[in-house]
C-alpha cells in the first residue's frame, strides 16, 4: 500500500520544486502535452472546479496533465494560493509558513482499496501511529531508541503486547542505527518484527513479534472511571477517530459512564485527526445531552456557485437524526446515553483536528465549557467530500477541501487552533498508558477538578522526560479530516 504521506511530505517536497517554476495563470498559455495521468487527473479538475471551496480561481489556471497526480494537484493549489493567497484556509501553517496542503489524492490498488479506506471498518497496518525518538546515550548519535506515543490496542502491535510509553530499543535483534527507517518499519513491516520493548530507557526487556495485518480499530481506546482529590467520580475516555462505523462503540462506552454517575468528562483528543462529521455530532450530543437537544451543533457552507445553485446547507445538531442533505439516526440515539455535562476537560495537541475541533467550536457555540490541556490544536475549520474512482486498476480517492464549518454563533475563524488553558509539553513529560493518572495531561486535568483551580501545567508533572526527545514525522492516517460523505445520506 502506498503510504499516505501526501499530505504532510509529498506536498512540501513537491511545492519546494515548483515554486520556482512560473505560475501557470494565463488562460492563454499553450495547453501542457498530456500524461500518464491524464484521465485522473481531468476527473480531479472538474471535482475542483465544482466543488472546490474557492472553486473560481480555477478559472485563472491551467491544468497541466504532464504531470504525475500528485505533482499535479501540487501544481494546481500552488496556482490558486498564488492568486492573493485566497485558499490560505486550505492547509496548516505554522509561523506563517504553509507546512503542506489539507487537499489531497490518495491511490491504491483495488486489493487495497477494499480493506484500507478510512470510510470502511477495517484498515491495515501494525497499528502503530505516533512515535518520538531519541538518542540512547543522549549524544544525538546511534543507537537510537523509539517511544511508543500511540498504538491501537485492536491492532497487531498492540495485541502482542505493546502499549503506549514503551520504549523499543532493538528491532529484530540489532540496536536502531536510523530512527526514520525503523519508525517505517514499526508502521508497516508485512514481515514479522522481534522487537526488543523495556518500560524504561535502561530498564529491562522483553521481546514482542508482530506484523502488520488487516484489523478492525474501534478508535475507543480506552474509556474508565478515575476519583478526582475531591471525591468527584470522573469519565475518561480515548478516542482515536471519528470512525461512523463504531459509533455504537462510543455510545455503549457513554452509557457505562452515564451508569455509573460521573459528574465530570475527559476526553483524550491528543492524537485524533479527525473523521466523519456525523460522528462529531454524536460524540457532543453524549457531552451534553437533552438540555441541548435541537441546538445547532455545526453548519457548514458551500462554494458561491452551489449556493447559487442552491444546494442545502448541513445543519448538524444535537440529538437531531436529520441534519439537512441526510439522516444519521446515531445521533438521536446518543441521548439516551448522553452525561448532560455544560463543562468538559479535552487533552489536545497539534495533531487534534478537524473533526476534533469541530467538537470544541460546536459545543462552545452552545455554552459549553470547553477546557483544554496541552498544546495548541492544529487549526483545520474546513472540510471535504471525498470522492472515489477507478482508473487502470487503481482506486483514486480525492479529497479537496469543499466546506466551511461555524457553529451556533457562526464563529468559523480557528484557523491558527484552539489555545490551551493548561500548557503541557509531551516532549517534556514521561509518557504513561491511556488513563494512568501519572499522565501529565490528564493529571493536570483530575487537578483542575479536584482543586477547583486552574492548575499550572508545569507543577502537573511530578517528574521529567529521560533525556531529549523528538517527534517522528507521523504520516497522514485515512480518516484525518473533517469528512462528510454519501454514504451516511
Amino acid at each position: 500500500m502506498e503510504n499516505r504521506l501526501m499530505r504532510r511530505i509529498v506536498p512540501a517536497l513537491l511545492l519546494a520544486m515548483l515554486w520556482m517554476a512560473p505560475a501557470c495563470s494565463d488562460k492563454n498559455d499553450d495547453t501542457p502535452t498530456s500524461g500518464p495521468d491524464e484521465a485522473v487527473e481531468k476527473w480531479m479538475a472538474d471535482y475542483m472546479t465544482s466543488h472546490y471551496l474557492w472553486n473560481e480561481a480555477m478559472e485563472r489556471v491551467t491544468p497541466d496533465y504532464s504531470l504525475g497526480y500528485e505533482a499535479f494537484l501540487a501544481r494546481l493549489l500552488r496556482d490558486i494560493a498564488a492568486q492573493n493567497d485566497i485558499n490560505h484556509d486550505d492547509g496548516h501553517w505554522e509561523n506563517g509558513v504553509r507546512k503542506y496542503f489539507y487537499s489531497n489524492v490518495e491511490r491504491r490498488s483495488l486489493s487495497e482499496a477494499k480493506l484500507s479506506r478510512g470510510t470502511h471498518q477495517m484498515t491495515v497496518g501494525t497499528g502503530v501511529s505516533y512515535l518520538f525518538y531519541g538518542s540512547v546515550n543522549n549524544d544525538g548519535k546511534a543507537p537510537y531508541y523509539l517511544q511508543v506515543r500511540a498504538v491501537s490496542p485492536h491492532a497487531p502491535a498492540g495485541r502482542a503486547g505493546l502499549v503506549r510509553g514503551d520504549y523499543i530499543l532493538r528491532i529484530n535483534g540489532a540496536p536502531i542505527a536510523e530512527w526514520d527507517k525503523a519508525a517505517d518499519l514499526l508502521r508497516d513491516s508485512k514481515s514479522t518484527l522481534t522487537v526488543s520493548v523495556a518500560k524504561s530507557l535502561r530498564g529491562a526487556t522483553v521481546d514482542l513479534r508482530f506484523a502488520a495485518a488487516s484489523y478492525a480499530d474501534d478508535p475507543v481506546w480506552a474509556s474508565k472511571v478515575l476519583t478526582a482529590s475531591d471525591g468527584t467520580q470522573v469519565g475518561y475516555v480515548c478516542y482515536d477517530a471519528f470512525n461512523y462505523y463504531y459509533d455504537e462503540a462510543l455510545i455503549a462506552a457513554f452509557a457505562d459512564l452515564r451508569s455509573r454517575q460521573v459528574k465530570e468528562l475527559i476526553l483524550d483528543l491528543r492524537y485524533n485527526g479527525g473523521g466523519h462529521v456525523v460522528s462529531s455530532a454524536v460524540l457532543a450530543t453524549l457531552v451534553g445531552g437533552n438540555a441541548l437537544q435541537g441546538g445547532v451543533f455545526a453548519r457548514t457552507s458551500y462554494n458561491a456557485s452551489r449556493t447559487a445553485a442552491g444546494e442545502r446547507i448541513d445543519r448538524y445538531c444535537i440529538g437531531t437524526a436529520d441534519y439537512g442533505n441526510g439522516s444519521y439516526a446515531p445521533i438521536a440515539a446518543a441521548l439516551s446515553s448522553a452525561l448532560g455535562l455544560n463543562r468538559v476537560y479535552i487533552l489536545c495537541t497539534g495533531s487534534t483536528a478537524s473533526a476534533s475541533e469541530l467538537v470544541i467550536n460546536g459545543l462552545r457555540g452552545l455554552d459549553v465549557e470547553v477546557r483544554l490541556i496541552g498544546t495548541k490544536t492544529n487549526g483545520k475549520n474546513v472540510g471535504m467530500e471525498p470522492r472515489t474512482r477507478t482508473f487502470d486498476g487503481y482506486e483514486y480517492e480525492f479529497s479537496p477541501i469543499t466546506f466551511y464549518s461555524a457553529n451556533a454563533r457562526g464563529f468559523r475563524d480557528y484557523g491558527d487552533g484552539f489555545a490551551p488553558q493548561v500548557a503541557v509539553d509531551e516532549a517534556s513529560v514521561p509518557t504513561y498508558d491511556w488513563g494512568d493518572e501519572r499522565d501529565a495531561f490528564l493529571a493536570a486535568a483530575l487537578a483542575w477538578i479536584g482543586q477547583g483551580v486552574k492548575p499550572d501545567g508545569r507543577s502537573a508533572a511530578q517528574t521529567r522526560a529521560v533525556g531529549e526527545m523528538h517527534p517522528v514525522p507521523a504520516p497522514a492516517r485515512p480518516l484525518d479530516g473533517m469528512i462528510r460523505l454519501p454514504e451516511y445520506e
